[in-house]
């Protein structure tokens, strides 16, 4: 990898990075790139999947690792919008106001129906008194 040997000029960051995506495969967005006398490192992060490479700034050989983890960390990860990228993040936030006006229009229109007004607030107190508790329980 010539890019990463420069002999005292600036390290071609873009070069190298784009270098390991084409010739190895290596995907996600670069969360760390760091320069050592000896030695370049970057490190890739995507949801459910993590890399990192060395190089040899000497001989401009490469060592590598590669982490794919399984469905339920990518699924995971997406859902905390780790490593995902900004579309993502606002997906969720999105997802997030939508659900909160439907669970508010629907106690709202609760509230008119009289027949099912007193059942369906006890289930939303009691719902809502047990959300601590699963928490609690998750926690542990």
């Amino acid at each position: 990898m010539p890019a990463a040997s420069d002999d005292g000029d600036e390290v071609q960051r873009l070069e190298i990075v784009e270098e390991l995506r084409a010739e190895h495969g290596l995907r996600g967005r670069v969360t760390e790139f760091r320069i050592d006398e000896d030695e370049v490192s970057v490190v890739f992060a995507a949801p459910g999947y993590s890399a990192d490479a060395w190089i040899d700034r000497a001989s401009g050989s490469f060592e590598g690792v590669r982490v794919t983890q399984g469905t339920w960390v990518l699924l995971n990860d997406l859902h905390k919008g780790r490593d995902s990228g900004a579309a993502w993040r606002w997906l969720i936030d999105v997802s997030a106001a939508v659900l909160l006006v439907a669970g508010l229009s629907g106690i709202w229109l609760l509230w008119y129906v009289r027949k099912r007004r007193t059942n369906g607030l006890l289930v939303t107190v009691l719902g809502a008194a047990l959300l601590p508790l699963v928490y609690v329980l998750y926690e542990l």
